[in-house]
């Protein structure tokens, strides 16, 4: 059979639509980058259309986008070819949708808006100036010689091509998975996720993806994973309410044992939340 590989938009999308193999992925990349959040949850989606009467347009913002607990939104995005002025354009639209769509038809309390960081997944070097593995941009207005504002927009261009296939004894857990998104067939997955139990469990789900895509087709696969999605929206929503009411119960001072009762969430999450 023909396996697809990470590099496929679709696969990509679903491989990491699956949570533990999703926080797994985020984490590592937050930890390469050095910072000190964590992935509460996510919301992925298969498709998503824009405009009704033109089901070729496709309005989602991104692949992948995931909410981190200091609030911050990063959108996942898989080019499987170069990156070009095109992509570039697409990543910046999402990023801007993202911001925008924080609030509601006619709220006026921009404070809110948390930071959205778009993460896109390519391979050349766009504009000769993202020479690194991971690189990073932040958009920003100057007048004259002073700064009004870092951004609250951050795009980071990560080279998947430029990971070596060989591993090294200090490797970062997320230089493995960009091995992982360019190995070029199911046999260098297996060979670098071996002895992994989440790279594992993402290689089962690749081999899940193409065999299900391939017998039933493409479509009504998809129908299945929105409705899979449909049901962690759920779930999410549930999170996010529990969340809220545990905010406001430590603001005052309420036991963290009475509010694991009640909210259900474990001592780790709403530790993070103080």
């Amino acid at each position: 059979m023909n396996y697809k590989t990470l590099k496929d938009d679709l696969t990509f999308k679903y491989v990491f639509s699956h949570e533990d193999i999703l926080k797994d992925f985020i984490d590592s990349f937050l930890d390469f980058m050095g910072l000190n959040y964590k992935m509460i949850f996510n919301d992925s989606k298969i498709q998503n259309y824009m405009l009704p009467n033109n089901m070729e347009v496709k309005g989602f913002f991104g692949d992948i986008v995931v909410t981190l607990n200091n609030g911050s939104i990063i959108s996942l995005e898989m080019y499987k070819g170069t990156f070009t002025k095109r992509e570039y354009k697409k990543s910046l639209s999402y990023l801007h949708k993202l911001s925008i769509e924080q609030m509601k038809p006619g709220e006026d309390n921009y404070e809110k808006i948390k930071k959205v960081i778009g993460i896109s997944f390519m391979q050349g070097n766009f504009r000769r100036i993202n020479k690194e593995i991971v690189n990073s941009y932040s958009f920003r207005e100057e007048i004259t010689e002073k700064v009004i504002d870092e951004g609250d927009i951050e795009l980071y261009l990560v080279r998947y091509d430029l990971v070596p296939k060989r591993r090294t004894k200090k490797e970062k857990r997320f230089i493995k998975w960009l091995r992982m998104i360019n190995a070029k067939d199911i046999e260098e997955l297996e060979k670098i996720g071996k002895g992994d139990k989440i790279m594992e469990n993402s290689i089962r789900v690749v081999k899940e993806w193409t065999k299900e895509s391939s017998k039933n087709g493409l479509e009504n696969y998809i129908h299945k994973i929105e409705f899979e999605s449909e049901e962690r929206g759920a779930k999410i929503a549930t999170k996010k309410r529990n969340i809220e009411i545990a905010k406001n119960m430590l603001n005052k001072n309420m036991d963290v044992k009475d509010i694991i009762e009640i909210t259900g969430l474990s001592k780790k999450q709403i530790m993070n939340l103080i």
